[in-house]
């Protein structure tokens, strides 16, 4: 809605107002959390493809 409205997104989470850090906004926030979660789940995937693997492959 920024965007379309004001040409611009506005920032308006400040972590740490004293010190010179990035301020965010929600969508930076999704857009780092959903990139976490895909990473944590390729990561189980690929943790239980070797399991399947390796245990296919002790019962031969």
């Amino acid at each position: 809605m920024d965007r379309i409205f004001r040409g611009q997104v506005v920032d308006f989470i400040q972590i740490f107002p004293s010190i010179h850090f990035p301020v965010f906004n929600l969508a930076d926030i999704y857009i780092v959390l959903g990139w976490i979660i895909l990473a944590f789940m390729f990561a189980m995937y690929s943790y239980k493809e070797i399991l399947n693997r390796k245990r296919t492959r002790d019962n031969k």
